[in-house]
């Protein structure tokens, strides 16, 4: 029902697009530059794009029937052709038909930069070490789930040393106890501002308690 593949391919795709933009216009700052909120707005549209129908910042269904504010959320939901079955009380506004939680592919997104201004970026290792494998713990742990993918937006000096960081973090997780699978990676190059002259996206399927996207 989902491949990861196809998920990477439409993200790297949409990326790629909005640095040659960056470039066209001679942007100051280059795509490593902006803020994950931004990047995942730029990852929405290219699912857009893709055909799929997006929902952000969406309540996990272990989260659910809390109130409207409260609960853990999941920035990226994806489905095919309805939209998702909302996460409060059903309403006249409602789709007749919504697709249920475990028909949805739930994305986590982490944007990490390997270089900033100062050189070396501290967040960096910090971001895959800490915030990602988390990311990936709460897709693994939601019982609903049956498609998950941790999306990793990751900028470099060059591809072997991201693709090395890749291996690192997926030996982390699976060290972590996270049933992480085989990452789907796809690279382009970045005009270089401030180091980052490689970006990879890397799609990781995140074996759920319910099932997993496995294509």
């Amino acid at each position: 029902m989902w491949s990861p593949a196809d998920i990477v391919d439409a993200a790297a795709a949409g990326l790629a697009r909005a640095a040659q933009a960056m470039d066209l216009e001679d942007a100051v700052r280059g795509l490593d530059d902006l803020p994950e909120r931004q990047v995942q707005e730029t990852l929405a549209s290219a699912f857009i794009d893709a055909g799929w129908i997006v929902a952000r910042e969406v309540r996990y269904p272990s989260s659910r029937p809390r109130s409207k504010a409260a609960g853990a959320r999941c920035d990226l939901v994806l489905t095919h052709d309805a939209p998702l079955q909302p996460d409060a009380e059903a309403s006249l506004f409602d789709p007749v038909d919504p697709a249920p939680p475990e028909s949805a592919c739930w994305i986590e997104v982490k944007v990490a930069a390997a270089m900033d201004v100062e050189g070396a970026s501290a967040a960096y290792a910090r971001t895959l070490s800490h915030t990602a494998i988390a990311d990936a713990a709460v897709l693994a742990s939601e019982a609903q789930l049956h498609h998950a993918l941790l999306l990793l937006v990751l900028f470099g000096r060059d591809e072997p040393s991201v693709r090395h960081d890749v291996r690192t973090w997926v030996d982390e997780a699976l060290v972590a106890g996270v049933q992480v699978q085989t990452p789907r990676v796809r690279t382009f190059a970045l005009r270089e501002r401030r180091g980052n002259a490689t970006a990879a996206v890397v799609g990781v399927p995140i074996r759920c308690a319910a099932g997993d996207i496995t294509n």
